[in-house]
């Protein structure tokens, strides 16, 4: 857990977050994703995220972005039904969202599994315990 920074007409503000690094996985696909949950500590933070857009009434609300972890794809949506044109990173990110404190660095996130289009979950590929 930690915090992230940015600046406002007020000066610098802070939001605490939680990183994960996960697999996400589909049909032939492999991807290496970092979901970030952000959360209003107090109700300055909640006012900050509220401000900037996101519903933070109380404390135990969050919200969870979601990026590839890849030099050459910089996309970042809050929202999973910003992911239009990719069912594995919208079946992915909602999933991510309603489990995020189960989850773990390293965990597969299986769209297909989540689909209900296959009967188990894929195994990691990324980080394998050899």
């Amino acid at each position: 857990m930690g915090q992230i920074s940015y600046p406002t007409d007020e000066g610098i503000k802070e939001v605490n977050v939680e990183v994960k690094l996960l697999e996400i996985r589909d049909e032939g696909t492999k991807i290496a994703a970092m979901a970030i949950k952000m959360f209003g500590a107090n109700k300055k933070q909640r006012q900050i995220l509220r401000f900037s857009g996101f519903n933070q009434t109380t404390p135990d609300e969050y919200l969870v972005a979601l990026t590839y972890v890849a030099c050459n794809n910089r996309q970042i949506n809050f929202d999973y039904f910003e992911w239009s044109n990719s069912r594995t990173m919208k079946a992915a990110h909602s999933y991510i969202e309603e489990h995020f404190d189960d989850l773990k660095d390293g965990d597969v996130v299986d769209a297909e599994f989540i689909l209900k289009l296959t009967d188990k979950p894929k195994k990691a590929e990324i980080c394998r315990e050899d």
